[in-house]
């Protein structure tokens, strides 16, 4: 039966409440409050927002970028005041309900794991860092991890200079390549990466389009690698999850989030190329531009170039899902993860160590404080608007992928702000060393303010009040070769001059890139909670 419109209008004054009902209704306004605060959620650079239109998501070398936040909550707020309504007027009735919604809000945030996550959002500071490099909670590998680490192992087994970053750097180099060249209906241009299989799919894909730009990949997941004893070759399926914008011959444009699954192989002969030369989408054998490939065979180096004797060759692609939807800068999504335990590799520790005697200089405190520099320059270039800011901390996919968010919300006249950001603390997650760079994993537990702006001031998601507590897993790479040094965090590490770093990575003074980890730890990837684990 519906509810009388009069039991929703004040009749009573807060003074006049009966003592009777009084307990009663401050507990149900509280908890009432809290489900409130815990329901609320906004953006942040690398989290809190999602690809897929929902505000949380992975992000690739990160993870998204868009925004989510405060929501449409008038059936709550009605519902409270006719509660308070009824046990002004009938607190034989009013009282007893009340305790019973009690309970029951009680019973679910519970069951939610809501207590710990009130708890840190009511924290009003923090530790600033981590005391210890060893998280008090783990959890197992998960597949994706076991599948990635499992690729190294076997690969590097073979060839020792194959590395996890430059490969992961070369994949999403390699995705976007395709895809623009499917734009431009020539994705045979790319045979000797793409087999006979996948071409044909990119073909049908390329009818009625024109282009393919804005290209951004938001996630990558490994789902399973195989290498059978006595196999020839090496074969890793990975899923990628991404939006790009899709221009047809009327010159229409259509944004579009996809999922999708490409298997790669490798002959277990071949060698990886040298670092400087990995991330480049050229001839598989000596990285010539493609346009020096005649047929299937590299002018240059004269070798057949596609039968992945050289390089990886991606023999499938499958389609999970492509939806027309533009990335969501608004919305509204409660944070996942928050109480998961930290997900540890079993091997985590004692890389740690073995990173540590290689470089005596090196340590927790060291490590933390870069990350504390990085997190804090991220927030103030997210807020201002001056991605540029935080060139010199982040890697370069990482960097466009932000940067491609940042614009967007330039596009839409809306900027996101995050507000007395600061690290509760941080946990060790992975440690990976390979014969060009260590990756370090940590789970970041952080807490700011974070809410959504349009030009004219308006919030449109998020609050200016509420803080929002989060943790996100973040790499950071670093150059095998590289030692730890006491240098001033705003000069170039290469040449000391001040920091000004290009859109390419490169100081503008020594013209040296510094955004490689040649040198100190830079942000390589941002991965949500329920992404990684």
């Amino acid at each position: 039966m519906s509810t009388p419109r009069r039991l929703l209008r004040p009749r009573s004054s807060l003074s006049s409440l009966r003592t009777s009902a009084l307990p009663a209704l401050v507990a149900l306004a509280a908890l009432v409050a809290t489900v409130l605060v815990v329901t609320s959620a906004a953006a942040r650079p690398g989290g809190g927002s999602s690809f897929g239109g929902s505000s949380r998501s992975g992000g690739g070398s990160s993870g998204g970028g868009g925004g989510s936040g405060g929501g449409d909550c008038t059936w709550i707020i009605e519902i409270v005041v006719f509660l308070f309504q009824l046990t002004f007027e009938h607190p034989v009735i009013g009282v007893p309900l009340d305790v019973g919604i009690i309970v029951a809000i009680v019973w679910w945030v519970r069951q939610q794991g809501g207590a710990k996550t009130m708890t840190d959002w009511s924290s009003g500071g923090g530790s600033g860092g981590a005391v210890s490099p060893a998280a008090p909670v783990v959890a197992s590998s998960t597949p994706s991890r076991v599948a990635r680490k499992q690729l190294f192992l076997v690969v590097a087994q073979a060839d020792p200079g194959f590395s996890l970053v430059l490969f992961e750097d070369f994949a999403y180099a390699l995705y976007a390549a395709v895809h623009e060249a499917r734009g431009r209906n020539q994705a045979d241009a790319l045979s000797p990466y793409l087999a006979v299989e996948a071409i044909g799919h990119l073909s049908r894909e390329a009818q009625g389009v024109t282009e393919v730009r804005a290209i951004v990949v938001g996630a990558l997941r490994y789902l399973r690698t195989v290498a059978s004893n006595g196999a020839r070759r090496v074969e890793v399926t990975l899923e990628f999850e991404a939006n790009y914008t899709e221009i047809d011959a009327s010159g229409r444009s259509q944004s579009y989030y996809v999922v999708e699954r490409w298997t790669l192989s490798r002959s277990r002969a071949a060698r990886s190329r040298k670092p400087e030369m990995a991330r480049i989408v050229g001839c598989p054998n000596c990285g010539a531009p493609l346009s020096s490939v005649r047929g299937n065979t590299c002018a240059y180096c004269h070798q057949v170039v596609n039968t992945g004797e050289f390089d990886w060759m991606v023999d499938s692609i499958v389609e999970v899902e492509k939806t027309k939807r533009p990335p969501q800068l608004t919305g509204d999504t409660a944070e996942v993860g928050n109480d998961f335990p930290t997900v540890i590799d079993p091997d985590a520790q004692a890389r740690y160590q073995a990173l540590t005697r290689r470089d005596p200089s090196f340590s927790w405190q060291h490590l933390t404080g870069r990350v504390a520099l990085v997190f804090g320059e991220m927030q103030v270039a997210w807020s201002t608007l001056e991605w540029k800011r935080a060139r010199p901390f982040v890697s370069d996919q990482l960097f466009q992928m932000l940067s491609y968010w940042m614009d967007t919300y330039r596009h839409e006249k809306m900027r996101n702000v995050t507000e007395n950001g600061r690290i509760m603390r941080i946990e060790l997650a992975a440690v990976i060393s390979d014969a060009h760079y260590d990756a370090v994993t940590l789970r970041v537990f952080a807490t700011s303010l974070d809410y959504t702006i349009t030009d004219g001031g308006k919030v449109v998601s998020g609050s200016r009040s509420t803080e929002r507590a989060y943790t996100e897993y973040w790499t950071l790479i670093r150059g095998s070769n590289a030692t730890t040094r006491a240098v001033s965090d705003r000069v170039c590490p290469n040449c000391g001059a001040p920091l000004d770093i290009s859109m390419t990575g490169n100081c503008t003074s020594c013209k040296v890139k510094v955004t490689a980890g040649e040198f100190d730890w830079v942000l390589s990837r941002i991965e949500q909670d329920d992404v990684y684990g």
